[in-house]
């Protein structure tokens, strides 16, 4: 019986050179999710210019993305107006990765709530957990709510928000933790200082990483500012107020 093998595979060193090119001792896994999500963005960026292959080579902090197609009219654009696009996106995708990688660390701190011991609190993990989440949800909701409802001028780095609305949403959110304080191991004005904590830090933690990507010029498809809610607008809120939180009832449990 033949044995399958994959056509490249079968052929680098040969008549084939290998599509990733770059050494890395530390940084491997970083770098080949990096490769994989430039290659992911540009099939979807360039799904009609016929793409037959792209190369990625890396030499210190400079990355060379070389793009091989059939219809290069449509990559290059008129006048080339489409190249500079297409390499700030390219940087883009590069930034907001780490970004992103940012992100899930301290959002992981979150489900990190739920393996608490707190049963002779008469409360649970998952208790606090849900405490915690409402109060993020609710802190974020009222904000994007009330700067739509009281109006104002919306701030650069988060379009969807004014700074009456994160006051008022920053003050909602407060109360709701507040009169929250059953579902967790707190009495009444512990809940109070808890959950003004989240509240500042998920403000906070919206702000900075609202900030960060508009100060990447982190662009749609399009080549338009980005202002609808991606990936790191959802969990910007998450970001500060989830390891603040988490910590706070690590090291006031023996004091509650």
């Amino acid at each position: 019986m033949g044995h399958k093998v994959q056509p490249t595979g079968f052929r680098l060193g040969i008549t084939e050179e290998w599509r990733s090119r770059w050494y890395a001792d530390k940084n491997y896994a970083e770098n080949l999710g990096n490769d994989l999500a430039i290659r992911e963005y540009l099939n979807k960026r360039l799904e009609k210019a016929a793409l037959s292959r792209v190369d990625i080579e890396r030499a210190g902090d400079k990355v060379k993305v070389t793009i091989y197609t059939a219809r290069p009219g449509i990559v290059i654009g008129k006048k080339g107006a489409d190249i500079d696009v297409l390499r700030s996106d390219l940087e883009r995708v590069a930034k907001v990765q780490w970004g992103v990688m940012i992100c899930v660390f301290c959002v992981s701190h979150a489900p990190a709530l739920a393996n608490l011991e707190l049963e002779r609190f008469n409360s649970t993990g998952l208790l606090v957990l849900l405490y915690f989440l409402i109060t993020v949800f609710c802190t974020d909701l009222f904000a994007v709510i009330s700067s739509s409802a009281l109006g104002g001028r919306a701030m650069k780095m988060s379009p969807n928000k004014t700074t009456k609305g994160y006051l008022v949403g920053g003050a909602l959110g407060l109360a709701v933790g507040t009169a929250l304080f059953w579902l967790t191991p707190f009495q009444l004005w512990q809940a109070s200082l808890f959950s003004l904590a989240i509240v500042l830090s998920c403000i906070v933690g919206d702000i900075v990483i609202n900030s960060v990507k508009v100060s990447l010029g982190a662009r749609n498809y399009d080549g338009e500012l980005y202002i609808g809610r991606g990936i790191l607008e959802r969990l910007a809120p998450l970001t500060f107020a989830a390891p603040v939180f988490y910590h706070l009832n690590v090291l006031c449990r023996p004091f509650l």
